[in-house]
């Protein structure tokens, strides 16, 4: 949205990778939600990144709506990822996670376990999910990679497996009788408008979690 993101990369070096002057970048000053619905490009991962949905505006990006415009630009065997915190109340994640599998019926979500951590990542593809264990491993090898998942204490291919929490039957399941959130409709953003503490939110979501989860 803001052209001095870009200048402000020079400041952020260390955890960018130096992303900004990256010349394969085409850069494009515009809202995410917009885009989304006007592009008529197609890409092979499209991603939903660090929004918290109580900030204004935010919960626009959780709905049904967005979601079904996001898969509409995924090219054939692309992937959808959505960053969503777990200091939520868990009525309002099991809504984020109906409102996307709505969309995505193939899905996980999946949460880094080897760190310090309140947040969470959806996957959504147009077929069923495969991961290949020997493919995972070969690019985990690659140094600047590795140097990533270092710093959350991934080390190999077990660890990024260990992250999987729940798979599409596990999710459906557990939101069967919740409701979605949509443009018209958006129930996400009016119940994130007042916020519990943090961390009462977060336990009650991990103990929510911990009961569905299942192995990948």
């Amino acid at each position: 949205i803001s052209p001095a993101i870009f200048r402000a990369g020079v400041h952020f070096e260390a955890i960018n990778g130096g992303s900004h002057r990256d010349p394969r970048i085409r850069r494009i000053i515009m809202d995410g939600k917009n885009f989304a619905l006007l592009s008529g490009e197609t890409f092979d991962i499209v991603m939903n990144d660090s929004i918290f949905p109580g900030s204004s505006g935010s919960s626009a990006l959780y709905t049904v709506d967005h979601f079904r415009n996001c898969r509409e630009r995924l090219a054939p065997g692309g992937l959808f990822s959505c960053w969503v915190p777990l200091d939520l109340r868990a009525s309002e994640l099991r809504m984020i996670l109906k409102s996307f599998q709505s969309v995505f019926p193939h899905m996980s979500l999946w949460v880094a376990s080897n760190c310090l951590n309140k947040h969470s990542l959806l996957l959504g593809t147009l077929e069923p999910l495969r991961i290949d264990c020997a493919r995972l491993a070969d690019v985990m090898r690659r140094p600047a990679v590795a140097r990533d998942l270092k710093e959350i204490a991934i080390d190999d291919a077990y660890d990024i497996l260990d992250c999987h929490i729940a798979d599409a039957d596990a999710i459906r399941a557990l939101v069967a009788d919740d409701p979605i959130t949509t443009d018209d409709r958006p129930l996400l953003e009016f119940s994130c408008a007042v916020r519990p503490p943090w961390e009462q939110c977060c336990m009650e979501v991990i103990h929510m979690l911990r009961e569905c989860r299942v192995p990948v």
